[in-house]
């Protein structure tokens, strides 16, 4: 989302997320191979390369972000998304034991 007037100013605000998040998916990496959820970050990145235009793969991602209390409630990208959530929701509280 751009920031400030100046598209130069822009880029590098994207290229100082983008090095963030490479960092900190660098240290989240390296504890999972001491944990046995390196096949889930395995899937995470397959799911990233092929399916990241997928809105299902938006809406679902936001869901779970809320549904474990990641992101506050009040972030929302609509109504659409909240009737989303609320039926993923109860599927997932039927089957989370």
């Amino acid at each position: 989302m751009p920031v400030y007037d100046k598209e130069e100013l822009n880029q590098i605000e994207h290229d100082i997320e983008k090095a963030k998040l490479i960092e900190k998916f660098r240290n989240m990496l390296n504890r999972a191979e001491h944990q046995p959820y390196l096949d889930t970050f395995k899937l995470v990145l397959e799911l990233l390369d092929k399916a990241q235009h997928e809105p299902v793969f938006h809406k679902t991602i936001e869901a779970l972000a809320h549904y474990l209390e990641v992101l506050p409630d009040w972030v929302s990208t609509g109504p659409e998304q909240d009737e989303f959530e609320s039926e993923l929701f109860e599927v997932l509280d039927d089957y989370n034991y």
